[in-house]
């Protein structure tokens, strides 16, 4: 039936903020925000970073329309991707997810500090995916390593929320991402 009703699957629009003033560099910085809270957040601070845009991930949906970047942002240039995600089973599996589609780098900037917070509770409902889990987790140090297992067996989290916007902005645009880049 799908056939003859000639039904095309599509995805939705990658939405994003541009930053006008880095738009022309041969190496341009992108950073996924899974989380509506966290793009407000950031959005105001955009244009003081080093970052070419900010996608607004909506959860899982930029898994799919990830695929879209490089027609919505046909823009010639090596193109570097953060993501930022909440640390629960969802974030984490969203962030693998786009591992498969796209070279990306955890925003540890963000992560570190989420970190230094103190957990919530919450979310046990989320299916575990034990090898994003282990994925995630191999890429921080033995120490968050221990931690965000910990974490976990507790039934626990860090959203991204746990990050305030000014606490957000600064670390936005004071972080080395270069750095973050060859470390990884």
């Amino acid at each position: 039936l799908l056939e003859l009703l000639k039904i095309m699957p599509v995805s939705d629009p990658l939405m994003f903020a541009v930053n006008p003033e880095k738009i022309h560099r041969a190496t341009q910085y992108h950073l996924i925000a899974e989380n509506k809270t966290t793009y407000q957040g950031l959005l105001p601070s955009l244009k003081t970073t080093e970052f070419s845009t900010l996608i607004y991930g909506s959860g899982k949906k930029v898994i799919q329309s990830i695929e879209l970047f490089h027609d919505q942002y046909p823009v010639d240039a090596k193109h570097i991707f953060f993501y930022f995600g909440d640390i629960d089973r969802e974030g984490v599996s969203i962030w693998h997810s786009l591992t498969k589609k796209i070279q990306i780098h955890l925003a540890m900037p963000f992560y570190e500090a989420c970190l230094k917070k103190q957990p919530v509770s919450g979310k046990d409902y989320q299916k575990q995916y034990k090898q994003a889990q282990a994925e995630f987790i191999s890429q921080f140090s033995k120490e968050y390593q221990i931690k965000i297992d910990g974490v976990f067996s507790q039934g626990k989290y860090y959203p991204q929320e746990i990050l305030k916007s000014k606490e957000l902005q600064k670390i936005w645009r004071e972080s080395d991402w270069q750095t973050l880049i060859y470390n990884n």
